[in-house]
């Protein structure tokens, strides 16, 4: 047998290499613990890096990557196209603008005037 048993007495009665045991175990340098030593492998045992897990990984790299992605993909798609404003009558809003100081001065001294718009 190659590893210890403790059942494998090897011919010797129990309790013969016993006190030859002790003797030896006495003549070992002994060592004592740090008084901050459990102190110590605590905060090695919490520091250490949790494994992560496949959704875990999913959640932090895959999912939020894919967001951005589809997020700048609508960007570019939304700014490419461009509409136009198509005026019904271009002649009426000709007109407009250029009466577009007398709109205004009349606009402005009619709340003056206007009893109901005091309120404003």
């Amino acid at each position: 047998m190659d590893s210890f048993d403790s059942n494998d007495l090897r011919g010797e009665a129990p309790g013969e290499n016993d006190q030859a045991l002790w003797e030896l175990l006495g003549r070992a340098r002994r060592i004592e613990a740090s008084p901050y030593f459990a102190r110590k492998v605590l905060r090695e045992v919490e520091s250490a890096p949790e494994p992560v897990t496949w959704w875990q990984f999913f959640l932090r790299t895959i999912a939020p990557t894919a967001i951005c992605a589809g997020i700048a993909v609508m960007a570019l798609a939304g700014s490419g196209t461009k509409s136009q404003v198509v005026a019904a009558n271009s002649d009426l809003e000709f007109e407009t603008i250029q009466n577009l100081d007398l709109l205004v001065s009349n606009h402005e001294s009619s709340i003056w005037l206007d009893p109901s718009s005091s309120s404003h």
